[in-house]
């Protein structure tokens, strides 16, 4: 399953918590949503830079046109490949924290509700 999941199971689990829920993890996080935004385009900017340095490197290893030296290449590669997992990880956290968050949130709601007897 991905970070954020798919829109179904996002829908259903919003559907699982109330209005005042969602908003009350909101305010405790704050900026989650700028945090996902941005390991979310930075996912996707390192894991398109990821492809075309893999290609160049398959270009110059395969005796294609090496329009940068291999030494370069290989560097570059590396560093994109561990921001792609650093950002993965982030968004992954990120949503395992929200969902904790949403179910104690829930939980608090819950106990709140019942009436001493």
């Amino acid at each position: 399953s991905s970070p954020g999941g798919d829109n179904g199971e996002r829908e259903k689990r919003a559907r699982d918590y109330t209005p005042k829920q969602l908003l009350r993890e909101e305010i405790e996080s704050p900026f989650r949503k700028l945090r996902q935004t941005l390991a979310g385009f930075s996912a996707f900017s390192a894991g398109v830079a990821a492809f075309i340095a893999a290609s160049r490197a398959a270009a110059c290893a395969f005796g294609g046109v090496c329009l940068q030296p291999l030494d370069e290449v290989l560097p570059n590669l590396g560093v994109d490949v561990v921001v792609v997992g650093v950002a993965a990880t982030s968004l992954w956290w990120d949503a395992r924290a929200q969902r904790s968050k949403l179910k104690r949130i829930a939980r608090g709601g819950e106990l709140a509700a019942r009436r001493l007897t």
